[in-house]
């Protein structure tokens, strides 16, 4: 039973980008309902995989791993279908990507050579929180959000990475050889 619980959370990370298929579909072809259908789920799925593997205890380092992956596939994807379907800025896009590649590659050097895998903070949550309500403002046409949230996101993207990175530096530099392992759990 214990190895089903970690199952489903990690099932959900997946479904997320399962997903993807048919929300961009939607974006193409302009279906807004369906569209917020399959914006509901994926938000539901990113949601509930984290509730249910902390209240069921079931974290692993696969879903720890895979959750902000899964994340960040997602935004790139969609990002790009709105670039080709509701003109969403490319260099933003370009910008976003970068951005998340230096994240990921952040995280898997403090896995690989701190043992501990890096969990969102709250600068990271507002950054997603507002690129997500950019990618809105394009998605619905919603005008008058467009540019405050572009310049919103330009301004948080720095502070996301650099809020990333004392993080890293701070156990690399101060810690190193006094960090627990905490990749068994």
């Amino acid at each position: 039973m214990a190895s089903l619980l970690k199952f489903i959370p990690n099932s959900l990370s997946l479904l997320r980008i399962l997903l993807l298929f048919p929300l961009i579909y939607n974006i193409k072809i302009d279906n807004i309902v369906q569209v917020i259908i399959f914006s509901i789920l994926m938000l539901a799925s990113d949601y509930l995989d984290g509730f249910l593997a902390r209240k069921w205890k079931a974290t692993s380092i696969t879903g720890r791993v895979l959750d902000p992956v899964a994340d960040k596939v997602c935004i790139i994807a969609v990002g790009i279908s709105l670039v080709v379907f509701s003109g969403f800025p490319l260099l933003l896009l370009i910008a976003l990507a970068l951005r998340d590649l230096i994240i990921l590659s952040a995280g898997f050097f403090s896995i690989i050579n701190l043992k501990r895998i890096p969990e969102s903070n709250i600068i990271g949550k507002i950054t997603v929180g507002a690129i997500s309500v950019c990618m809105m403002a394009f998605l619905f046409d919603i005008e008058f959000l467009k540019l405050p949230m572009i310049i919103a996101v330009v301004i948080l993207m720095p502070v996301s990475l650099i809020s990333y990175g004392l993080w890293i530096y701070k156990i690399y530099k101060f810690s190193l050889d006094k960090i627990p392992p905490d990749l068994n759990k």
